[in-house]
């Protein structure tokens, strides 16, 4: 829960916002409508989805309606029906998914989908770059508010990554960038089912 709160409290400075409390009530709002959007996106599936390294105030799985989410977290959220929180990781073991966690190794093969948001880790990019070339698709994104310092950031960031991963897993990424009136939503994939392409 510390480390979690401590991270945070560093994308709150780098935000550029001034209350802590405000910002992160904020976040929570801005989540909700990140989900909505890649809900649009129309093929976020309804079963087998997993997130990495959010928690209770910026999950994304967590705020699915239905579907069976796991997410992988360094904090217990408030578990609802069809998803549950765990602090473990994700390792490919031959050409199985595995998730380890309280000395449990159990096989997740039926997972599809995997989804994480800036800011993010190397090692969770090296896994979700690994999943791809395992043929699961997988989903980075950013969002923020329009007036935060580290927007410009996030989404140079999230194209670097866009290109560096086209190198090396020698497929097309496809992004898109759409902002609301207080709101920016990023993302990028290799799926391929985007009208249009606004990160090239």
């Amino acid at each position: 829960m510390e480390k979690y709160m401590n991270n945070l409290y560093e994308e709150f400075k780098k935000s550029g916002s001034n209350d802590f409390e405000i910002w992160l009530s904020k976040e929570q709002e801005i989540v909700r409508y990140y989900k909505a959007f890649i809900e649009t996106l129309d093929f976020i599936p309804r079963r087998g989805v997993l997130e990495f390294n959010k928690g209770k105030y910026n999950s994304v799985v967590n705020n699915l309606s239905e579907g069976i989410g796991i997410l992988v977290s360094e904090e217990k959220i408030n578990d609802k029906k069809n998803t549950r929180s765990i602090n473990g990781k994700v390792v490919i073991d031959k050409k199985d998914i595995i998730l380890e966690y309280n000395k449990i190794r159990s096989n997740i093969n039926f997972i599809n989908f995997f989804i994480t948001q800036f800011p993010t880790n190397k090692e969770t990019i090296n896994i979700l770059a690994d999943l791809s070339l395992n043929d699961k698709i997988i989903f980075i994104g950013a969002y923020g508010d329009l007036n935060d310092n580290d927007k410009e950031e996030k989404l140079r960031n999230l194209y670097n990554l866009k290109q560096e991963l086209q190198i090396y897993l020698g497929k097309n990424f496809y992004g898109e960038v759409v902002n609301t009136s207080n709101y920016y939503l990023a993302t990028i994939t290799p799926k391929y089912k985007y009208k249009k392409h606004i990160i090239n």
